[in-house]
């Protein structure tokens, strides 16, 4: 529904989903928290429109932040995207601040991600993965990398033209081609019909 820029609908979708999951799984259950994140971006794009979602998206935000720092002190950022999540948090919250001029605030919540990076490769590196293969790379996880190579890396094609081409079946982008031909069509019909009766 977002993706077709049915925000309302979204909103009233994710509400529920978020209320049921937050009841039945418990808020941090990693459902439970991507639900969070896609409501603050709804939430986003409703703000645009109304201001007074600013207040709410603040909130979520904020809620979102405290239950990454939660789960990365549980598990000590080890398991499956916990300092990631908690990156993309503090980011997430930092930006809210600049967008409304609050500088001071953002570089505060960057430092705090700075540091919180730190500690979950640290506490990582401390760990042996798993998988037996993956000790060799395990022992440079978290070490500073060597001197960048003095020409840049050789751009490569990307296999995809366009990622939504990349994300749907082949009849589907036709069904899409055929439906702004058709919209095309019209409008240049309007057009014409226009220009005729001397407008």
């Amino acid at each position: 529904l977002l993706e077709k820029n049915r925000v309302v609908l979204a909103e009233l979708a994710c509400r529920r989903g978020f209320s049921g999951l937050q009841k039945v799984v418990g808020n941090l259950h990693p459902m439970t928290r991507y639900a969070r994140r896609l409501l603050i971006r709804i939430i986003h794009k409703l703000s645009l429109m109304k201001p007074q979602y600013y207040v709410e998206q603040e909130r979520l935000l904020r809620e979102d932040l405290s239950v990454e720092q939660h789960v990365l002190k549980i598990d000590g950022g080890t398991t499956s995207g916990g300092g990631g999540n908690s990156l993309y948090a503090h980011y997430n919250l930092a930006s809210f601040c600049v967008h409304f001029g609050r500088y001071d605030e953002a570089a505060f919540v960057l430092r705090a991600a700075v540091a919180t990076m730190g500690e979950s490769m640290h506490q990582a590196s401390l760990k042996l993965p798993l998988r037996s293969d993956m000790q060799v790379l395990n022992e440079s996880f978290g070490k500073v990398p060597g001197p960048p190579p003095k020409t840049p890396p050789k751009l490569e094609k990307c296999l995809y033209e366009l990622k939504h081409m990349a994300l749907n079946s082949l009849n589907r982008i036709r069904a899409e081609k055929k439906d702004y031909e058709r919209t095309a069509a019209q409008w240049e019909e309007k057009v014409r019909a226009t220009i005729k009766a001397g407008h």
